[in-house]
């Protein structure tokens, strides 16, 4: 296993995604984007297959733009507080890859799955 305690946050982080999806309604191309995100966060970090990695980094990147796309056009009195979350998680996701020590950078990581599903799941129920 590449990395037990980010395989097992997304995981947990992924049900979480999973269990919103399947009670409030929203497009199909972004529960597309939202379950292939998923997928591929689980592969990568249970897997060290270098194809994993970037395809997961790869859906990343498309993720960000379709979060910043669903974000700008948000008129929720969520929107805000989805925007902090998804700041913090890219600035916690980047923090990981810059610290060199695992345990620290393993939390740091585990923050912006965190963060990042909270975002999701108050973009998920402002779109109903």
């Amino acid at each position: 296993m590449a990395n037990r305690n980010l395989f097992y946050s997304s995981l947990l982080f992924g049900f979480v995604h999973l269990l919103y999806l399947v009670t409030y309604p929203t497009s199909i191309g972004f529960r597309f984007i939202l379950i292939s995100g998923i997928l591929s966060s689980i592969w990568n970090h249970g897997d060290t297959n270098p194809i994993a990695k970037w395809l997961d980094r790869s859906i990343m990147v498309i993720g960000v733009v379709t979060d910043s796309l669903v974000l700008s056009s948000s008129t929720s009195a969520l929107q805000p507080v989805a925007h902090g979350l998804f700041v913090a998680a890219c600035v916690s996701y980047g923090v990981s890859k810059v610290n060199p020590d695992r345990l620290t950078s393993d939390m740091q990581h585990i923050c912006a799955h965190c963060f990042l599903t909270i975002a999701h799941c108050c973009l998920i129920v402002s779109s109903t």
